[in-house]
């Protein structure tokens, strides 16, 4: 799906880092499939279901973290929008939150706001 032309993009640059971002991303891929699936040992994603993963230890999965990032699939829940009432669901938008074993003492909804005047300042928009 290498593009061609801008299409939704703003600048022809763009295009070239759209195209070297696919290229990057579809380089490790065996024909169709993604790493995690043609080469679970080799991938940086460790693919589990919630039943295996519930019976992992603390440390076994603190392990495997060290490592791989974690893919918990058939996990049974409700569909969840990113909004603020879909983060509302989650706490309160003004609670502090555990965060690494400290507490954060910004509220969500400021770190949220934060990081979209973050984006729109570097140019990236909405």
């Amino acid at each position: 799906m290498r593009l061609t032309d801008l299409g939704a993009l703003q600048h022809p640059a763009d295009v070239d880092t759209f195209n070297g971002f696919y290229d990057a991303v579809i380089e490790p891929f065996e024909g169709s499939r993604p790493p995690h699936v043609s080469s679970p040992t080799q991938s940086c994603i460790a693919v589990m279901s919630e039943v295996d993963y519930m019976l992992l230890s603390v440390s076994e999965v603190q392990n495997i973290l060290r490592h791989k990032h974690i893919v918990v699939t058939g996990m049974a829940m409700k569909p969840l929008n990113f909004d603020a009432k879909g983060l509302r669901e989650l706490t309160n938008l003004s609670a502090k939150i555990p965060f690494q074993g400290a507490i954060c003492c910004q509220p969500l909804i400021f770190l949220l706001i934060s990081f979209k005047f973050r984006s729109i300042y570097r140019g990236q928009g909405w």
